[in-house]
């Protein structure tokens, strides 16, 4: 009983003691064994990239950890805070997906688009994608589509400086659409017919309009699409044709 209540005692000192230190700025971190709490109003955290147990972190000029977002110096950074450097996209099943024709990846977890053509990876952008999380369903549900498409369009006036628009929705989305009833027989053979003829429908519940974009945000904020910066959709825009191949993974 009385090392019940030393016990008690001494986890109450520690709670009194470490008050001033939560209301100070800082973070939390694992190190697989332990937790333990990292304060950031000292200069050892302020003012960009950090390394601490073999990870980066960003933390900007009052010693916040930046998460989910892109630095300002071109990066993406999870959840967690930790920089992403791994695309998350096959090199080798890329490599074969692409031996005689040009891809567009764009894997949304690690927010990189990277362009491969005729068997080689020529360039690697990053990108954000749609507010809403997970596959694309219907219109205005702010997902970015998943899957095989093909650019169908490309908009040199777009309201967000270029664009490059794929064929959503595909014969796929269309026979789900029908399936739950979200579209009408007349729509879903609207559908089918412009994947048939290369080209594209975007006026029914399924949405559409998706394009790869400018005016990129530092976090997921799009409708749906997929937003670049200013001069990485420059060069995407003139290396890319109409019916180059698209994929886009979760």
């Amino acid at each position: 009983m009385k090392n019940l209540l030393k016990s008690l005692l001494f986890f109450i000192l520690i709670l009194v003691m470490s008050f001033p230190v939560f209301a100070q700025s800082g973070y939390w971190y694992f190190d697989g064994t332990d937790w333990s709490y990292h304060l950031t109003d000292n200069q050892q955290f302020k003012n960009g990239w950090h390394e601490i147990n073999g990870e980066n972190y960003y933390f900007d000029s009052d010693g916040l950890l930046l998460t989910n977002r892109i630095t300002p110096d071109n990066y993406y950074v999870n959840q967690d805070g930790v920089r992403v450097d791994d695309s998350g996209i096959d090199p080798d099943e890329m490599q074969i997906k692409s031996q005689d024709c040009r891809y567009i990846v764009f894997n949304k977890s690690s927010h990189h688009i990277e362009f491969w053509q005729f068997g080689e990876k020529t360039h690697t952008f990053i990108a954000t994608s749609g507010r809403g999380s997970g596959n694309k369903e219907k219109e205005d549900d702010m997902k970015t589509p998943e899957g095989e498409f093909y650019i169908c369009k490309k908009v040199p006036y777009s309201s967000y400086k270029l664009g490059l628009a794929i064929n959503y929705p595909t014969h796929r989305d269309a026979e789900r659409g029908i399936a739950s009833g979200l579209i009408s027989k007349s729509q879903y053979n609207q559908v089918v017919n412009a994947n048939l003829l290369a080209s594209y429908c975007w006026g029914t519940p399924l949405g559409g309009e998706i394009e790869f974009h400018g005016n990129r945000q530092p976090t997921d904020a799009t409708r749906g699409c997929i937003g670049m910066r200013g001069e990485d959709i420059e060069i995407l825009y003139k290396l890319v044709v109409v019916g180059d191949k698209v994929l886009i993974q979760p």
